[in-house]
Order: C-alpha cells, then sequence, then structure tokens
C-alpha cells in the first residue's frame, strides 16, 4: 500500500475515533446532567418538609448524639433501654467493663420462637471532627440529611427496629410469634464483648431465635427513579484471622511486598450453591451484555479464564478467596506483629486457603498465628419467611425494581456468628440509599437521606407485622 494512501487511511481512522470519542463523551454527560437534574429536583422538594418534625427522625438525632465508640456502648443501652421503659417495656441491660454493655427485650408470642431484630451499638470513631461540616455526634439535620457519625452504620436500622418493635409491645393480645429486640457491643473491632459474647453466654436467648435481621443488605440506586437492584444479604464470606510476627520490620515488609504481588489470577476461581444463586438473581440487572451472559452461565467462569477478567471487580472478587493485610506494627514485647484477615469463599477448607492465599515461600522466616474461622461454611435459605416476606414488602414498595439475595463481597458483618450458630440471618436494609451516600458511611460528613430513612421505617414496620402478627 502507498504511503500516502496508508496515512490518508490512518487520518480517517483518527478523526473516527475523535468523533466517535466526543459523541460517546457526549452521550455520558447528557446521562449525568439528567441524573443530576432529577436529583437537584428531589432535593428541593425534600428540603422544604420539615423532617425534624417526625418522631422517628427525632428519635435518630437523639440516638445519634451518643458517642458510641467501641468501649463506650453503655451510652447507648442505657438510652434505648430508657426510650423502652416509656413505652412500659422492661429491657435487660449486661454490663461488660467499664463502658461497654449489651441490650434485650422481648416481646413474648404465642410461640416461643422470636423474630430478632439486631443491631450493634458502637460506631466508628468520628477522626478529624474539624474537616466535618457539622459536628459528628450532633444529629444535625440540613436539608433532607440528618449528618452524624453511625446514622448510616448503624443507627438508622435502629430506630426502624426500636418503632417497629414498640409498636408491637402494647398489643392488646400477644402477637403469634416472640418479638426480640438486641443491641450489641464491639462491633466494628470484633465483636468480642457483643453477639460472640451473647451468643456463647446466653444459650437461653439463642434456643428461641427463630430468625434475625440485621445488616448487610443493599440497594443499588442513583435517584428515587433509577434502582438497579435490592439485595437481601443472606451469604458472605468466612473469616479467618492471621498474624504473622518477626523480630526483623523489613522481614515484614518483604511479606507485605510479596502478598501485594501474588497475582489473583493464581487463586483458583470457586462457584458455590450460594454464590450460584446470587448471580441468578443478579445477573438481568447487569447493562452490559456480556457481564449479563457470564454471571447468567457462571459454571462456564470456572473455566473461561478471559470471561472471568471481564466481569466488574467485586464480581471476579466473590469467586475467590482472598488476602488482606493490615500496617504493620511494633509490639509492647518487642518485635513486630502483621495482622492479615483471610476472607474464605463458603465450602473452603482453612488450611488448604491458608496454603493458597500464603504459600510457603512467602511464609518462609516468619512466625504464624492462625485463628479458628469466624462464620458458618454456608448461607441462609432464600425461602425462609424472613427472607421471602422482606422481598415482597420491597417489591410491593418499588414494584419496579429487581429485588434478590446479597453476596456481601468484602464487607463481613456479624451475621457470620449468628449463622455459625444455625440461626437463619438475613442482612435487610429497607432504606432507599443512594449510592453517594454509600460510600460515605464510616467517613467524613456520613448522613442519611431522610425521605429513604423515613419510608424505610414504615417498611420495617411492615415487615415485622406480617412476621409477627401474622405468620
Amino acid at each position: 500500500m502507498p504511503a500516502s494512501l496508508l496515512a490518508d487511511k490512518r487520518r480517517r481512522a483518527a478523526r473516527v475515533a475523535l468523533y466517535g470519542g466526543l459523541v460517546a463523551l457526549a452521550a455520558v454527560l447528557v446521562v449525568l446532567a439528567a441524573v443530576i437534574d432529577r436529583v437537584l429536583e428531589h432535593q428541593a422538594r425534600w428540603g422544604e418538609f420539615d423532617w425534624e418534625s417526625l418522631p422517628e427522625v427525632r428519635l435518630l438525632q437523639d440516638y445519634a448524639r451518643n458517642p458510641t465508640v467501641a468501649g463506650s456502648e453503655l451510652l447507648g443501652a442505657e438510652f434505648l433501654r430508657d426510650v423502652l421503659a416509656e413505652a412500659g417495656v422492661e429491657a435487660t441491660l449486661e454490663r461488660l467493663g467499664d463502658g461497654s454493655a449489651n441490650l434485650w427485650a422481648i416481646v413474648e408470642g404465642a410461640s416461643r420462637e422470636a423474630l430478632v431484630l439486631h443491631h450493634h451499638i458502637d460506631v466508628s470513631p468520628a477522626d478529624n471532627p474539624e474537616e466535618w461540616l457539622h459536628p459528628p455526634f450532633d444529629g444535625t439535620v440540613e436539608g433532607p440529611w440528618l449528618y452524624g457519625r453511625g446514622v448510616f452504620d448503624m443507627k438508622s436500622y435502629a430506630v426502624a427496629q426500636l418503632v417497629a418493635f414498640l409498636e408491637v409491645a402494647p398489643a392488646e393480645r400477644p402477637p403469634a410469634r416472640s418479638l426480640m429486640l438486641l443491641a450489641t457491643s464491639d462491633e466494628e473491632t470484633d465483636s468480642r464483648l457483643g453477639t460472640q459474647w451473647l451468643l456463647w453466654r446466653h444459650p437461653e436467648l439463642v434456643e428461641r431465635m427463630w430468625a434475625v435481621y440485621t445488616e448487610g443488605g443493599t440497594v443499588e440506586a442513583l435517584t428515587p427513579d433509577d434502582i438497579k437492584y435490592w439485595g437481601i444479604e443472606a451469604f458472605q464470606f468466612q473469616l479467618v484471622r492471621a498474624r504473622a510476627c518477626s523480630s526483623s520490620r523489613a522481614r515484614l515488609e518483604a511479606l507485605l511486598e510479596d502478598l501485594s504481588s501474588w497475582p489473583a489470577t493464581e487463586i483458583p476461581p470457586a462457584l458455590t450453591p450460594e454464590l450460584a444463586r446470587f448471580f441468578a438473581d443478579y445477573h438481568a440487572t447487569r447493562s452490559r451484555r456480556l457481564t449479563r451472559l457470564h454471571l447468567g452461565s457462571p459454571e462456564t467462569l470456572l473455566f473461561n479464564r478471559r470471561g472471568l477478567d471481564r466481569l466488574p471487580q467485586f464480581a471476579r472478587d466473590l469467586m475467590r478467596s482472598s488476602v488482606a493485610p493490615w500496617p504493620i506494627r511494633s509490639d509492647p514485647g518487642g518485635g513486630y506483629s502483621l495482622a492479615i484477615n483471610l476472607l474464605l469463599a463458603p465450602g473452603s477448607r482453612p488450611d488448604e486457603a491458608l496454603d493458597m492465599l500464603l504459600p510457603a515461600w512467602v511464609r518462609h522466616g516468619v512466625s504464624w498465628r492462625l485463628e479458628a474461622p469466624e462464620g458458618a461454611t454456608h448461607g441462609s435459605p432464600v425461602d425462609h419467611p424472613a427472607f421471602r416476606v422482606a422481598a415482597e414488602t420491597l417489591r410491593r414498595a418499588y414494584p419496579a425494581t429487581a429485588v434478590g439475595s446479597y453476596f456481601l463481597p468484602y464487607n463481613i458483618t456479624d451475621g457470620r456468628f449468628f449463622r455459625s450458630h444455625g440461626v437463619d440471618t438475613y442482612g435487610f436494609s429497607p432504606f432507599l440509599f443512594f449510592t453517594t451516600d454509600t460510600v460515605r458511611a464510616d467517613q467524613t460528613n456520613e448522613r442519611v437521606p431522610l425521605p429513604g430513612f423515613v419510608s424505610g421505617v414504615e417498611i420495617y414496620k411492615d415487615v415485622v407485622r406480617r412476621l409477627v402478627l401474622e405468620p
């Protein structure tokens, strides 16, 4: 081909690529502008409402004003006890140490089996409060948002549970099924003084647990008119805590470097029944055709490495166990240690996972301690009434929205401890919280949109009524 003709073809190709890119960018900007317009429209309408006139909003404000970081949960437990006492409900408050506490209250039903509404009292520390728009423990309402540490994780859940519980408590006759409100400490660290303590020390409560609602659910939404998927968490990874110790900081730094360079592609993908169920619920809601095809036939991904690599990051990560190291720290007695979390796909064996995630060449010359796995090797059944009623209620509230199971990709919740004790547990969030607010959880300026919170309280009440009063 003559050089002049080749150059002309290249110029035409470059123009096509440039104009095509500009067209694609224009399309993205049009879509983005439409989303922003809808958000601004909703914000303007919501901002005119007096949200602080609603009792559930005031209750969330009051709860958020208790700085219940780990070790100070007693403040929150006493707040809950006092609210329950005002309604004539007696609660059990169990103090642990100087500032931690667990609390539970029960509405006795005709059946001793109880639906459990669980939340953790503790919140993440509010570092750098000067960077917040409002003081992190003031529970400030500005426009349609309520700001405060813990309002997303997870005091909004707590208030919905409390309101639903108090609606059942004064009934003239006992409900068909018992109802338990349960608030625990220490979830943001390891739950040793919270859920783990309660499950081991209070078997009389465990034997009554029919099903548990806790955190872990999700909603994918950009605006109230654009809800892509509503997931009820029924499955999550097992957690194994490992600790590497050495007298040499340099050796642990080398270990960190080895772990960062150890490619995930060396870890064979796995497909469990729980994961297959999630993909079956989830795949049709994806925008990309290839993603829909691959997640719709996930068994092919076990040998189709190219297809696996084309999945969104979180979907790829769901098919592999993973390792997550923490920063190196100096030990009080001398030497250094490195905490490492191993997230194991359901059905994995911890000893096999150790060899896979931390091969011998990585571990050489380092002392290791491996704790027992936390969590069950299975998920919770999606045909359980607690799952089914929650899903039906969400579909009724948002008819155009796909609702199904959810597999937590990275986080772990106290649900793993309930499941390991044989209790069916579901991460159920009834709140229409947008993605832009979800990413603020445990971060500076944590907030919740009050329209989604208020409507979520009503959904939670409806679900509890159906399971407890009309089982």
